[in-house]
């Protein structure tokens, strides 16, 4: 197919997602599809948004620019103008985003493939916390229009999807679950992938945090695991990767390896050793929309530890590529199932080969896309007859 890709991922994108956008095209193109990308953009003055914003601040309120209607609005008159100087009409239209596809006038199958809905995130995530009533009323309205206008409205997790049919009341025919792969310049192959998990310590337990909020991510949790471990009698190392939190006292056998970036030889090859040495991941986020960590740190072979949260356990199956506890867990719980585990080598193992399994057969980005296409070729056959 010809696919019209609309990669927003937010005026002033953060955090992973122009990764996992850019993944998207990717796996499109590796599976023989043609992509033109389309980056929509807006007019409106950056001046008069600042203003917006600074009003709201003084109230204590935060104010959400690219959810206003008006915003959503010229979205999608920009994707229109691209739409029409692509050199072929393509197939369907996919975008990164619900916003785009709100106001968006074409005859074209469209779909959206993102990991919340914008009632999903009231309250979730900090920037989503007291927000204006002029942001949550056009919010609102835009998700419901771009959910009522789109052919598909692919999520990543059962419960984003489950938020789109019970809060924004999309049409069951149209809501889907595709999981996104892992944003890996190059996943391990299976044979390395094996190799790593046969080599790891047997004498100490190597954990591994990766994540730029520490607070929301609860680091600190973390890091009394890691005591409660060693009271246990177990060496425990941990690796925090992402961030450079202020502790509150030195720790024995912890190691900072702050920001990497993944597009630095020299800091891939760090975060590379530190997924395949280590014994676990452990970012049990008390917010997760969906957590591409985990994925990634599937692809090693490395289980990961997380809180039940969000769209969290689309990616974790407890006891198969990792263990999921409930969001208050203490770290002596945590720690005690660390323990049991690790000290089997045979029950290590085979949550690590488990963990591997689930992303050839899952969460790999070739088998996501399948998946996609599947839902995609299907309307588009469906539109045809």
């Amino acid at each position: 197919m010809r696919i019209a890709f609309i990669n927003f991922t937010g005026l002033r994108p953060t955090g992973s997602w122009p990764e996992t956008a850019a993944s998207m095209v990717r796996g499109l193109r590796d599976q023989g599809h043609e992509v033109d990308v389309i980056i929509p953009s807006v007019s409106h003055s950056t001046l008069y948004l600042h203003a917006r914003k600074a009003m709201y601040k003084v109230v204590g309120q935060q104010f959400h620019a690219e959810r206003q209607q008006s915003i959503a609005q010229e979205l999608a008159r920009s994707v229109e103008k691209q739409l029409a100087a692509l050199p072929r009409v393509p197939d369907l239209v996919l975008s990164s985003s619900s916003l785009p596809i709100a106001y968006l006038r074409t005859s074209l199958p469209t779909a959206f493939w993102t990991d919340a809905t914008f009632a999903s995130m009231l309250g979730f995530y900090e920037e989503f916390s007291n927000l204006s009533s002029e942001t949550i009323r056009s919010g609102m309205e835009v998700e419901n229009l771009a959910l009522a206008r789109c052919d598909n409205a692919i999520y990543s997790s059962s419960w984003a999807a489950g938020s789109a049919l019970s809060d924004h009341r999309g049409d069951p025919a149209k809501v889907h679950v595709v999981p996104f792969g892992p944003n890996l310049p190059t996943p391990p192959d299976a044979v390395a992938t094996a190799r790593s998990i046969a080599e790891r310590s047997r004498t100490v337990c190597k954990l591994t945090y990766i994540g730029y909020d520490w607070e929301r991510k609860q680091g600190d949790l973390v890091i009394r695991v890691q005591r409660e471990m060693e009271k246990r009698g177990v060496a425990t190392e941990l690796t925090i990767i992402g961030c450079e939190p202020k502790l509150d006292k030195p720790h024995r056998r912890v190691k900072v390896l702050g920001l990497l970036n993944k597009h630095s030889t020299a800091d891939n090859d760090l975060l590379e050793s530190s997924l395949r040495n280590a014994h676990f991941l452990v970012v049990p986020s008390q917010a997760e929309c969906y957590g591409m960590v985990y994925a990634e740190a599937s692809a090693y072979g490395l289980p990961s530890v997380a809180c039940d949260v969000g769209g969290v356990s689309t990616v974790i199956s407890d006891g198969c590529n990792g263990l999921l506890f409930p969001v208050h867990v203490d770290a002596g719980t945590i720690a005690d199932r660390l323990v049991g585990i690790w000290s089997s080598g045979p029950a290590y193992r085979a949550l690590a080969h488990a963990s591997r399994k689930e992303f050839e057969e899952r969460l790999d980005w070739s088998c996501c896309i399948q998946q996609l296409l599947t839902i995609l070729e299907n309307k588009k056959l469906a539109r045809i007859a």
